[in-house]
Protein backbone atom coordinates (compact mmCIF):
# COMPACT_ATOMS: atom_id res chain seq x y z
CA UNK A 1 0.00 0.00 0.00
CA UNK A 2 1.44 3.56 -0.99
CA UNK A 3 2.72 6.01 2.00
CA UNK A 4 -1.57 7.79 3.06
CA UNK A 5 -0.58 8.99 6.01
CA UNK A 6 0.31 12.78 6.21
CA UNK A 7 2.89 15.05 7.66
CA UNK A 8 1.97 18.33 9.53
CA UNK A 9 2.27 20.42 6.31
CA UNK A 10 -0.05 18.17 4.35
CA UNK A 11 -2.64 18.11 6.47
CA UNK A 12 -2.25 21.87 6.28
CA UNK A 13 -2.56 22.16 2.58
CA UNK A 14 -5.35 19.18 2.72
CA UNK A 15 -7.38 21.57 5.52
CA UNK A 16 -9.15 23.71 3.31
CA UNK A 17 -10.47 20.69 1.20
CA UNK A 18 -11.82 19.56 3.98
CA UNK A 19 -13.51 22.75 5.47
CA UNK A 20 -15.18 23.45 2.20
CA UNK A 21 -16.81 19.79 2.07
CA UNK A 22 -17.75 19.45 5.55
CA UNK A 23 -18.83 22.91 6.77
CA UNK A 24 -22.36 23.14 6.54
CA UNK A 25 -23.20 19.37 6.06
CA UNK A 26 -24.85 16.63 7.96
CA UNK A 27 -22.87 13.66 8.97
CA UNK A 28 -24.97 10.29 9.93
CA UNK A 29 -25.01 6.88 10.38
CA UNK A 30 -21.46 5.60 11.17
CA UNK A 31 -20.65 2.45 9.95
CA UNK A 32 -17.35 -0.02 11.14
CA UNK A 33 -16.83 -1.37 7.80
CA UNK A 34 -13.62 -2.75 9.37
CA UNK A 35 -12.07 -3.16 12.38
CA UNK A 36 -10.22 0.12 12.34
CA UNK A 37 -12.24 1.92 9.73
CA UNK A 38 -15.24 4.16 9.90
CA UNK A 39 -17.85 4.96 6.93
CA UNK A 40 -19.89 8.01 7.70
CA UNK A 41 -23.18 9.49 5.76
CA UNK A 42 -22.39 12.54 4.14
CA UNK A 43 -24.96 15.19 2.96
CA UNK A 44 -22.94 16.24 0.15
CA UNK A 45 -23.88 16.30 -3.32
CA UNK A 46 -20.27 15.88 -4.79
CA UNK A 47 -19.07 13.32 -2.23
CA UNK A 48 -21.55 10.89 -0.14
CA UNK A 49 -18.82 9.00 1.85
CA UNK A 50 -16.56 10.09 4.43
CA UNK A 51 -13.64 7.64 5.83
CA UNK A 52 -12.46 7.75 8.60
CA UNK A 53 -9.30 4.92 8.42
CA UNK A 54 -6.94 4.48 11.79
CA UNK A 55 -4.75 2.47 10.80
CA UNK A 56 -1.80 2.30 12.48
CA UNK A 57 0.43 2.27 9.55
CA UNK A 58 -1.46 4.81 7.29
CA UNK A 59 -4.28 6.31 9.39
CA UNK A 60 -6.09 8.61 6.76
CA UNK A 61 -9.62 10.99 6.53
CA UNK A 62 -10.84 11.51 2.80
CA UNK A 63 -13.93 11.78 1.06
CA UNK A 64 -15.70 9.10 -1.71
CA UNK A 65 -19.20 9.10 -3.68
CA UNK A 66 -18.09 5.20 -4.58
CA UNK A 67 -20.39 3.02 -2.88
CA UNK A 68 -19.06 -0.05 -0.96
CA UNK A 69 -21.65 -3.23 0.31
CA UNK A 70 -21.66 -4.28 3.97
CA UNK A 71 -23.70 -3.85 7.13
CA UNK A 72 -21.72 -2.47 9.97
CA UNK A 73 -19.20 -4.91 12.19
CA UNK A 74 -20.79 -5.82 15.14
CA UNK A 75 -19.62 -4.17 18.65
CA UNK A 76 -20.94 -2.17 21.41
CA UNK A 77 -18.84 0.46 20.85
CA UNK A 78 -20.27 1.19 17.26
CA UNK A 79 -24.03 1.10 18.78
CA UNK A 80 -22.62 3.96 20.89
CA UNK A 81 -21.22 5.88 18.68
CA UNK A 82 -24.18 5.22 15.94
CA UNK A 83 -26.36 6.71 18.39
CA UNK A 84 -24.44 9.62 19.34
CA UNK A 85 -23.84 10.71 15.72
CA UNK A 86 -26.86 9.63 14.32
CA UNK A 87 -27.20 13.02 12.59
CA UNK A 88 -25.16 16.30 13.13
CA UNK A 89 -24.47 19.18 11.70
CA UNK A 90 -21.04 20.13 11.49
CA UNK A 91 -20.22 23.67 11.97
CA UNK A 92 -16.36 24.05 12.24
CA UNK A 93 -13.09 21.99 10.65
CA UNK A 94 -9.63 23.24 12.38
CA UNK A 95 -6.33 21.46 12.84
CA UNK A 96 -5.09 21.22 16.66
CA UNK A 97 -2.03 23.49 16.24
CA UNK A 98 1.01 21.81 15.43
CA UNK A 99 -0.34 18.71 15.58
CA UNK A 100 -2.11 16.09 13.25
CA UNK A 101 -5.33 15.93 14.96
CA UNK A 102 -8.24 17.09 12.98
CA UNK A 103 -11.13 18.86 15.10
CA UNK A 104 -14.59 18.73 14.16
CA UNK A 105 -17.23 20.49 16.00
CA UNK A 106 -20.52 19.53 15.23
CA UNK A 107 -24.25 20.24 17.17
CA UNK A 108 -26.59 17.46 17.55
CA UNK A 109 -30.34 16.96 19.32
CA UNK A 110 -30.31 15.14 22.21
CA UNK A 111 -32.34 12.86 23.97
CA UNK A 112 -34.53 15.83 25.64
CA UNK A 113 -34.93 17.49 22.03
CA UNK A 114 -32.24 20.29 23.05
CA UNK A 115 -29.24 21.26 20.45
CA UNK A 116 -25.49 20.82 21.93
CA UNK A 117 -22.39 20.87 20.72
CA UNK A 118 -20.03 17.87 20.97
CA UNK A 119 -16.64 17.87 19.35
CA UNK A 120 -15.06 14.74 17.32
CA UNK A 121 -11.38 14.54 17.67
CA UNK A 122 -9.41 12.25 14.63
CA UNK A 123 -6.11 11.89 16.03
CA UNK A 124 -4.45 10.82 12.65
CA UNK A 125 -0.72 10.19 14.52
CA UNK A 126 1.01 7.36 12.67
CA UNK A 127 0.75 4.25 15.14
CA UNK A 128 -1.59 5.76 17.59
CA UNK A 129 -4.31 6.79 15.81
CA UNK A 130 -7.71 7.69 17.42
CA UNK A 131 -10.98 8.78 17.77
CA UNK A 132 -12.66 10.50 20.36
CA UNK A 133 -15.81 12.62 20.63
CA UNK A 134 -16.25 14.75 23.82
CA UNK A 135 -19.16 17.55 25.08
CA UNK A 136 -18.37 20.88 24.81
CA UNK A 137 -16.56 20.93 28.46
CA UNK A 138 -14.04 18.65 27.32
CA UNK A 139 -15.63 15.22 28.97
CA UNK A 140 -14.90 12.38 27.08
CA UNK A 141 -18.03 10.73 25.63
CA UNK A 142 -16.61 8.17 23.22
CA UNK A 143 -12.80 7.19 22.50
CA UNK A 144 -12.13 3.92 20.00
CA UNK A 145 -8.85 2.85 21.69
CA UNK A 146 -8.92 3.84 25.66
CA UNK A 147 -6.14 3.60 28.33
CA UNK A 148 -6.33 3.34 31.34
CA UNK A 149 -5.30 5.38 34.18
CA UNK A 150 -2.25 3.98 34.74
CA UNK A 151 -1.29 5.23 31.62
CA UNK A 152 0.51 8.51 30.63
CA UNK A 153 -2.03 9.92 29.02
CA UNK A 154 -5.77 8.24 30.21
CA UNK A 155 -8.76 7.85 27.88
CA UNK A 156 -11.49 6.83 28.84
CA UNK A 157 -15.64 7.87 28.88
CA UNK A 158 -16.01 10.36 31.45
CA UNK A 159 -12.35 11.54 31.36
CA UNK A 160 -11.29 14.98 30.81
CA UNK A 161 -9.73 14.90 27.48
CA UNK A 162 -6.17 16.27 27.12
CA UNK A 163 -4.51 16.27 23.75
CA UNK A 164 -1.22 14.43 23.41
CA UNK A 165 2.15 16.35 24.02
CA UNK A 166 3.76 17.28 20.41
CA UNK A 167 7.24 16.63 20.15
CA UNK A 168 9.34 19.81 19.75
CA UNK A 169 11.76 21.38 17.23
CA UNK A 170 10.09 18.62 14.45
CA UNK A 171 10.47 19.79 11.31
CA UNK A 172 7.97 18.59 8.85
CA UNK A 173 9.10 19.16 5.26
CA UNK A 174 7.52 21.61 2.34
CA UNK A 175 6.12 19.46 -0.18
CA UNK A 176 3.43 20.43 -2.89
CA UNK A 177 0.19 18.63 -2.10
CA UNK A 178 -1.89 17.12 -4.64
CA UNK A 179 -5.07 16.49 -2.54
CA UNK A 180 -7.18 14.92 -5.89
CA UNK A 181 -3.96 12.84 -5.99
CA UNK A 182 -4.11 12.09 -2.56
CA UNK A 183 -8.17 11.04 -2.84
CA UNK A 184 -7.06 9.05 -5.46
CA UNK A 185 -4.04 6.70 -3.76
CA UNK A 186 -6.80 6.32 -1.22
CA UNK A 187 -9.96 5.02 -3.58
CA UNK A 188 -7.09 2.61 -4.61
CA UNK A 189 -6.31 0.90 -1.53
CA UNK A 190 -10.57 0.11 -0.56
CA UNK A 191 -9.72 -2.96 -2.49
CA UNK A 192 -7.09 -3.85 0.44
CA UNK A 193 -9.45 -2.57 2.66
CA UNK A 194 -12.48 -4.51 1.46
CA UNK A 195 -10.22 -7.53 1.58
CA UNK A 196 -9.71 -7.15 5.01
CA UNK A 197 -13.10 -6.69 6.00
CA UNK A 198 -14.11 -9.69 4.25
CA UNK A 199 -11.28 -11.79 6.37
CA UNK A 200 -11.97 -10.20 9.82
CA UNK A 201 -16.28 -10.77 9.22
CA UNK A 202 -16.08 -13.87 7.52
CA UNK A 203 -12.91 -15.75 9.19
CA UNK A 204 -15.45 -18.75 10.68
CA UNK A 205 -16.46 -19.15 6.82
CA UNK A 206 -13.19 -19.48 5.37
CA UNK A 207 -11.97 -21.80 8.57
CA UNK A 208 -15.11 -24.09 8.08
CA UNK A 209 -14.23 -24.11 4.23
CA UNK A 210 -10.60 -25.02 5.15
CA UNK A 211 -10.95 -27.83 7.36
CA UNK A 212 -13.71 -29.00 5.21
CA UNK A 213 -11.46 -29.57 2.24
CA UNK A 214 -8.52 -30.67 4.32
CA UNK A 215 -11.10 -33.89 4.99
CA UNK A 216 -11.78 -34.13 2.04
CA UNK A 217 -8.21 -34.28 1.16
CA UNK A 218 -8.01 -36.98 3.87
CA UNK A 219 -10.28 -39.18 2.32
CA UNK A 220 -9.51 -38.75 -1.25
CA UNK A 221 -6.32 -40.63 0.12
CA UNK A 222 -7.77 -43.24 2.12
CA UNK A 223 -10.19 -43.86 -0.81
CA UNK A 224 -7.25 -43.88 -3.25
CA UNK A 225 -5.01 -46.79 -0.34
CA UNK A 226 -8.29 -48.91 -0.21
CA UNK A 227 -8.23 -48.48 -4.21
CA UNK A 228 -4.75 -49.20 -4.21
CA UNK A 229 -5.19 -52.22 -1.92
CA UNK A 230 -7.77 -53.50 -3.63
CA UNK A 231 -6.11 -53.86 -6.86
CA UNK A 232 -3.36 -55.79 -5.32
CA UNK A 233 -5.49 -59.00 -4.90
CA UNK A 234 -8.20 -58.51 -8.03
CA UNK A 235 -6.78 -61.51 -9.63
CA UNK A 236 -6.83 -63.50 -6.47
CA UNK A 237 -9.42 -66.39 -8.25
CA UNK A 238 -6.61 -67.35 -10.27
CA UNK A 239 -4.61 -68.47 -7.49
CA UNK A 240 -7.81 -70.09 -5.76
CA UNK A 241 -8.25 -71.91 -9.02
CA UNK A 242 -4.36 -72.81 -9.24
CA UNK A 243 -4.92 -74.71 -5.68
CA UNK A 244 -7.62 -76.54 -7.54
CA UNK A 245 -5.18 -77.27 -10.73
CA UNK A 246 -2.02 -78.55 -8.56
CA UNK A 247 -4.45 -80.36 -5.87
CA UNK A 248 -2.92 -84.12 -6.53
CA UNK A 249 0.88 -82.18 -6.13
CA UNK A 250 0.80 -80.42 -2.79
CA UNK A 251 0.65 -81.45 0.57
CA UNK A 252 -1.61 -80.72 3.36
CA UNK A 253 0.57 -78.88 5.62
CA UNK A 254 2.67 -76.80 2.76
CA UNK A 255 3.37 -73.25 3.33
CA UNK A 256 3.34 -72.23 -0.37
CA UNK A 257 4.23 -73.52 -4.12
CA UNK A 258 4.54 -72.11 -7.40
CA UNK A 259 2.40 -71.75 -10.13
CA UNK A 260 3.75 -70.88 -13.34
CA UNK A 261 6.31 -68.70 -12.39
CA UNK A 262 4.51 -66.92 -9.00
CA UNK A 263 4.55 -68.33 -5.50
CA UNK A 264 1.06 -68.75 -4.13
CA UNK A 265 1.19 -68.46 -0.27
CA UNK A 266 -0.89 -71.14 1.46
CA UNK A 267 -2.14 -71.44 5.01
CA UNK A 268 -1.47 -74.45 6.55
CA UNK A 269 -3.64 -74.15 9.79
CA UNK A 270 -6.74 -74.72 6.61
CA UNK A 271 -7.26 -77.19 3.84
CA UNK A 272 -6.46 -76.56 0.57
CA UNK A 273 -10.51 -75.94 -0.17
CA UNK A 274 -10.35 -73.36 2.17
CA UNK A 275 -7.43 -71.54 1.04
CA UNK A 276 -8.98 -71.70 -2.47
CA UNK A 277 -12.02 -70.24 -0.96
CA UNK A 278 -10.40 -67.57 1.02
CA UNK A 279 -8.52 -65.71 -2.38
CA UNK A 280 -11.96 -66.45 -4.19
CA UNK A 281 -13.37 -64.43 -1.56
CA UNK A 282 -10.55 -62.02 -1.54
CA UNK A 283 -11.13 -61.48 -5.38
CA UNK A 284 -14.90 -60.76 -4.80
CA UNK A 285 -14.10 -58.64 -2.37
CA UNK A 286 -11.19 -56.29 -4.27
CA UNK A 287 -13.91 -56.16 -7.23
CA UNK A 288 -16.67 -54.70 -5.12
CA UNK A 289 -13.95 -52.37 -3.28
CA UNK A 290 -12.73 -50.98 -7.32
CA UNK A 291 -16.09 -50.37 -7.36
CA UNK A 292 -17.41 -48.48 -4.48
CA UNK A 293 -13.83 -47.05 -4.17
CA UNK A 294 -13.78 -45.51 -7.84
CA UNK A 295 -17.37 -44.21 -7.60
CA UNK A 296 -16.93 -42.42 -3.91
CA UNK A 297 -13.40 -40.82 -5.21
CA UNK A 298 -14.84 -39.59 -8.22
CA UNK A 299 -17.43 -37.94 -5.79
CA UNK A 300 -14.93 -36.67 -3.75
CA UNK A 301 -12.47 -35.96 -6.17
CA UNK A 302 -15.23 -33.13 -7.67
CA UNK A 303 -16.27 -31.69 -4.57
CA UNK A 304 -12.99 -30.99 -3.86
CA UNK A 305 -12.63 -29.36 -7.13
CA UNK A 306 -15.75 -27.23 -6.38
CA UNK A 307 -14.65 -26.59 -2.72
CA UNK A 308 -11.18 -25.37 -3.81
CA UNK A 309 -12.36 -23.41 -6.94
CA UNK A 310 -15.24 -22.00 -3.90
CA UNK A 311 -12.15 -20.84 -1.73
CA UNK A 312 -10.01 -19.16 -4.42
CA UNK A 313 -13.43 -17.30 -5.56
CA UNK A 314 -14.42 -16.40 -2.09
CA UNK A 315 -12.20 -13.46 -1.37
CA UNK A 316 -13.38 -11.44 -4.43
CA UNK A 317 -17.47 -12.38 -3.69
CA UNK A 318 -19.76 -10.53 -3.09
CA UNK A 319 -21.21 -10.34 0.83
CA UNK A 320 -24.52 -10.96 -0.24
CA UNK A 321 -23.31 -14.30 -1.28
CA UNK A 322 -20.90 -14.61 1.74
CA UNK A 323 -23.74 -14.51 3.90
CA UNK A 324 -26.32 -17.14 2.19
CA UNK A 325 -23.16 -19.13 2.01
CA UNK A 326 -22.67 -18.45 5.51
CA UNK A 327 -26.27 -19.13 6.38
CA UNK A 328 -26.47 -22.22 4.47
CA UNK A 329 -23.66 -24.00 6.67
CA UNK A 330 -25.23 -22.59 9.67
CA UNK A 331 -22.32 -20.40 10.45
CA UNK A 332 -21.79 -17.54 12.47
CA UNK A 333 -19.59 -15.03 12.66
CA UNK A 334 -19.24 -14.97 16.08
CA UNK A 335 -18.43 -18.69 15.75
CA UNK A 336 -14.77 -20.30 16.49
CA UNK A 337 -15.24 -23.91 16.40
CA UNK A 338 -16.62 -24.78 12.95
CA UNK A 339 -14.85 -27.86 13.52
CA UNK A 340 -18.99 -29.81 12.91
CA UNK A 341 -19.74 -26.96 10.47
CA UNK A 342 -19.52 -27.14 6.66
CA UNK A 343 -20.04 -30.98 6.33
CA UNK A 344 -22.73 -30.69 4.10
CA UNK A 345 -21.63 -32.38 0.95
CA UNK A 346 -24.60 -31.13 -1.17
CA UNK A 347 -23.80 -27.23 -1.15
CA UNK A 348 -20.44 -28.13 -2.89
CA UNK A 349 -21.58 -31.00 -5.94
CA UNK A 350 -19.99 -30.29 -8.97
CA UNK A 351 -23.65 -29.16 -10.09
CA UNK A 352 -22.70 -25.91 -8.68
CA UNK A 353 -19.80 -25.17 -11.12
CA UNK A 354 -21.08 -23.20 -14.14
CA UNK A 355 -19.17 -23.53 -17.56
CA UNK A 356 -17.04 -22.01 -19.56
CA UNK A 357 -15.92 -21.88 -23.40
CA UNK A 358 -12.76 -20.18 -24.91
CA UNK A 359 -12.83 -18.21 -27.83
CA UNK A 360 -9.90 -15.81 -29.60
CA UNK A 361 -7.96 -16.75 -25.88
CA UNK A 362 -11.08 -15.24 -24.04
CA UNK A 363 -12.88 -17.05 -21.62
CA UNK A 364 -16.71 -17.17 -21.46
CA UNK A 365 -18.74 -18.19 -18.32
CA UNK A 366 -21.88 -19.11 -17.78
CA UNK A 367 -24.62 -20.99 -15.77
CA UNK A 368 -27.53 -23.28 -16.60
CA UNK A 369 -29.12 -23.31 -13.37
CA UNK A 370 -30.62 -21.03 -10.65
CA UNK A 371 -27.38 -21.89 -8.46
CA UNK A 372 -24.53 -22.05 -11.21
CA UNK A 373 -26.24 -18.43 -11.98
CA UNK A 374 -25.27 -17.42 -8.72
CA UNK A 375 -22.01 -18.92 -7.78
CA UNK A 376 -20.87 -17.34 -11.24
CA UNK A 377 -22.08 -13.71 -10.90
CA UNK A 378 -22.03 -13.66 -7.48
CA UNK A 379 -18.90 -15.48 -6.14
CA UNK A 380 -16.89 -16.44 -9.34
CA UNK A 381 -16.50 -13.55 -11.17
CA UNK A 382 -17.75 -10.28 -9.44
CA UNK A 383 -14.91 -8.07 -11.70
CA UNK A 384 -16.78 -4.76 -12.06
CA UNK A 385 -15.48 -3.72 -15.55
CA UNK A 386 -16.69 -7.27 -16.92
CA UNK A 387 -19.80 -7.26 -19.12
CA UNK A 388 -23.07 -9.33 -17.92
CA UNK A 389 -25.68 -10.81 -19.78
CA UNK A 390 -28.82 -12.20 -19.36
CA UNK A 391 -32.33 -12.70 -21.83
CA UNK A 392 -34.52 -9.69 -21.03
CA UNK A 393 -38.17 -10.40 -19.24
CA UNK A 394 -37.73 -13.74 -18.26
CA UNK A 395 -35.60 -16.53 -15.98
CA UNK A 396 -32.16 -17.49 -18.31
CA UNK A 397 -28.63 -18.38 -18.55
CA UNK A 398 -25.94 -15.84 -16.98
CA UNK A 399 -23.33 -15.01 -19.17
CA UNK A 400 -20.01 -13.07 -18.55
CA UNK A 401 -17.02 -12.06 -20.78
CA UNK A 402 -13.56 -12.65 -18.77
CA UNK A 403 -12.13 -9.28 -20.02
CA UNK A 404 -12.44 -5.48 -19.40
CA UNK A 405 -12.14 -5.52 -23.33
CA UNK A 406 -14.51 -7.78 -25.16
CA UNK A 407 -14.32 -7.09 -29.02
CA UNK A 408 -18.06 -7.13 -31.00
CA UNK A 409 -17.30 -10.67 -31.54
CA UNK A 410 -17.21 -11.74 -28.20
CA UNK A 411 -19.82 -9.54 -26.89
CA UNK A 412 -22.14 -11.32 -29.65
CA UNK A 413 -21.16 -14.58 -29.07
CA UNK A 414 -21.91 -13.91 -25.15
CA UNK A 415 -25.67 -12.78 -26.15
CA UNK A 416 -25.76 -16.08 -28.35
CA UNK A 417 -24.86 -17.70 -25.49
CA UNK A 418 -27.59 -16.00 -23.26
CA UNK A 419 -30.14 -16.80 -25.45
CA UNK A 420 -29.17 -20.58 -26.04
CA UNK A 421 -28.69 -21.64 -22.83
CA UNK A 422 -31.74 -19.90 -22.13
CA UNK A 423 -33.23 -22.38 -24.89
CA UNK A 424 -34.39 -19.22 -26.85
CA UNK A 425 -32.99 -18.74 -30.42
CA UNK A 426 -33.95 -15.14 -30.80
CA UNK A 427 -34.53 -12.10 -28.33
CA UNK A 428 -33.29 -9.19 -26.46
CA UNK A 429 -30.30 -9.94 -24.33
CA UNK A 430 -29.26 -7.21 -21.66
CA UNK A 431 -25.95 -6.41 -21.27
CA UNK A 432 -24.83 -3.97 -18.19
CA UNK A 433 -21.07 -4.36 -16.54
CA UNK A 434 -20.86 -6.53 -13.30
CA UNK A 435 -20.76 -3.44 -10.98
CA UNK A 436 -24.65 -2.71 -11.72
CA UNK A 437 -25.73 -6.68 -11.14
CA UNK A 438 -27.12 -7.35 -7.03
CA UNK A 439 -27.84 -10.56 -6.10
CA UNK A 440 -32.12 -10.88 -5.26
CA UNK A 441 -33.73 -12.85 -2.87
CA UNK A 442 -33.55 -16.16 -4.53
CA UNK A 443 -30.85 -18.14 -5.92
CA UNK A 444 -30.24 -17.10 -9.34
CA UNK A 445 -32.33 -13.97 -8.84
CA UNK A 446 -30.19 -10.77 -9.93
CA UNK A 447 -31.30 -6.95 -9.92
CA UNK A 448 -29.70 -4.94 -12.61
CA UNK A 449 -29.33 -1.03 -12.08
CA UNK A 450 -28.94 -0.28 -15.40
CA UNK A 451 -28.35 -2.13 -19.11
CA UNK A 452 -27.95 -2.16 -22.48
CA UNK A 453 -30.32 -3.81 -24.88
CA UNK A 454 -29.19 -6.24 -27.50
CA UNK A 455 -31.59 -8.00 -30.20
CA UNK A 456 -30.84 -10.85 -31.94
CA UNK A 457 -32.31 -12.94 -34.41
CA UNK A 458 -30.64 -15.92 -34.39
CA UNK A 459 -27.67 -18.28 -32.64
CA UNK A 460 -24.95 -19.20 -34.62
CA UNK A 461 -23.48 -22.80 -35.22
CA UNK A 462 -20.32 -21.89 -34.38
CA UNK A 463 -22.28 -20.58 -30.84
CA UNK A 464 -24.03 -23.80 -30.64
CA UNK A 465 -20.97 -26.38 -30.63
CA UNK A 466 -19.27 -23.89 -27.89
CA UNK A 467 -22.00 -24.36 -25.81
CA UNK A 468 -22.73 -28.19 -26.48
CA UNK A 469 -19.21 -28.59 -26.16
CA UNK A 470 -18.65 -26.65 -22.79
CA UNK A 471 -16.40 -27.45 -19.60
CA UNK A 472 -16.94 -27.17 -16.04
CA UNK A 473 -14.85 -23.88 -15.06
CA UNK A 474 -11.84 -24.07 -12.63
CA UNK A 475 -10.44 -22.33 -9.91
CA UNK A 476 -10.30 -17.85 -11.16
CA UNK A 477 -7.28 -17.32 -12.92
Amino acid sequence: MANLSLNENEWKAYLPFLQQELQGRYLASPLLYAKDTFFFRLSNAKYRRLVLSLNGDFPRIYLTDESLEGHSLDGKSVDSLRKELANVFVESVDLVPNDRILKIVYTRINDVYKEEKHILYAEMIPHHPNLVLTNESGTILYVFRPSGLETKRPLGKGLRYELPETPGNVVTPTISFDCMEFLSRCHSAETLLTESRKKEKYAPLFQALKQREKRLTRKIEKLQQDYDEASTHLQDGQKGDAIYTSWGELSPKQTSFVYEGQTIMLDPAKTLAQNAETYYRRAKKAKETLQQSQHFLTLAKEEQETLQTTLAALPQADESALDELSKQLHISSKQSNAKKQASSTSLFSHDLLPYEIEKDGVRIVFGKSAKQNSFLSFVYDTAPAHLWFHILGRSGSHVMIKSDHPTDALIRTAAEICLYESHQLDGDVMMTERKNVRAGRTPGEAIVKSYETIHLKNVSPETKRLCDNATKVKAPR
